[in-house]
């Protein structure tokens, strides 16, 4: 459960079955009728780069054995957080690459690296369409929202 404490309002939730009052504007939780705790937020940059492709039908085995040799290598990378190849169910011969890094500079690192330049050759001949998108975003340590 995510919890920010906004608003005038003292807000109450449960966790490990206690509720837990938190004060806005301070740094720190109560349990109801206990002692206080530090509350400590943790804020993470990342880079989330995209790739969809779409892949010749005939070429789609070839596609994914090149492209499962190099994740694998690829994931081993300074930065990289994680990097992933998702295909669309309702269309098989089209792919979402997803590989998210630490900074922009690991995802610069490797994008002008071998890995890349075969990773882009291998999507040039083996695909009829691709399209790229990069972001940064913050990322509260310990949830999965995105600031």
């Amino acid at each position: 459960m995510q919890v920010t404490p906004h608003g005038k309002a003292n807000k109450f939730f449960r966790a490990a079955n206690k509720s837990i009052q938190i004060n806005p504007g301070a740094n720190h939780i109560s349990p109801k009728g206990g002692e206080d705790c530090l509350l400590t937020r943790r804020v993470n940059e990342m880079v989330v780069n995209t790739s969809r492709i779409t892949v010749y039908p005939e070429k789609k085995a070839e596609f994914f054995q090149t492209v499962a040799q190099l994740l694998e290598h690829i994931k081993r990378l300074k930065g990289c957080l994680t990097f992933h190849i998702y295909v669309d169910p309702t269309d098989e011969n089209s792919s979402l690459l997803m590989s998210e890094w630490e900074t922009e500079s690991d995802l610069n690192n490797y994008l002008h690296s071998a890995d890349f330049a075969i990773l882009h050759g291998a999507i040039t001949v083996l695909s009829s369409h691709s399209s790229d998108l990069s972001a940064s975003a913050k990322v509260e340590a310990g949830t999965n929202q995105i600031r």
